[in-house]
C-alpha cells in the first residue's frame, strides 16, 4: 500500500507514530503499508478523520 507510505511520508511520521495517531498498533499500520492484509472499514475511516481532505480515500482501492 504505497499510498498509506506516502501520506504518512508526508505528513513526516514513522510507522509508529501514524498508528498511535489512528489507534492501531505499529505492526497493523506496517501490514496495511506493507501490503500484507487489507486495511479494515475502521482503519480507513480512522485514516479519513486523522488526516481529512489531504487523503484520497480512492487510492487505497486502485
Amino acid at each position: 500500500m504505497s499510498y498509506l507510505k506516502e501520506v504518512r511520508r508526508k505528513k513526516h511520521l514513522t510507522q509508529k507514530d501514524a498508528a498511535a495517531q489512528l489507534g492501531f498498533s505499529r505492526s497493523r499500520f506496517a501490514q496495511i503499508e506493507g501490503d500484507f492484509i487489507t486495511p479494515s472499514y475502521s482503519f480507513l475511516l480512522a485514516v479519513k478523520k486523522k488526516f481529512g481532505k489531504s487523503v484520497d480515500m480512492n487510492k487505497f482501492f486502485e
